[in-house]
């Protein structure tokens, strides 16, 4: 799984996420937690947008809606 934000003249890192396997080492899905996503994309763009006075728009995946996500961005 990736993540990344973009908008007008602008463009994030891309953020790689691992896979996860499980204890026979199959392959397992990866869940992005609202933890995981403050910590690994949100902490590392917006200080930028916050400088740049730009808007970061998200859609409704749990982890962008969580409480502590929004916590977070006020």
């Amino acid at each position: 799984m990736v993540w990344a934000a973009f908008g007008h003249n602008y463009r994030s890192e891309l953020v790689v996420f691992p896979a996860k396997r499980d204890d026979n080492g199959v392959k397992k899905p990866f869940r992005l937690d609202a933890k995981s996503y403050v910590q690994r994309c949100l902490s590392k763009v917006v200080p930028d947008l916050l400088a740049r006075n730009m808007t970061l728009v998200q859609d409704g995946a749990r982890s962008h809606a969580a409480g502590s996500t929004i916590a977070y961005l006020k």
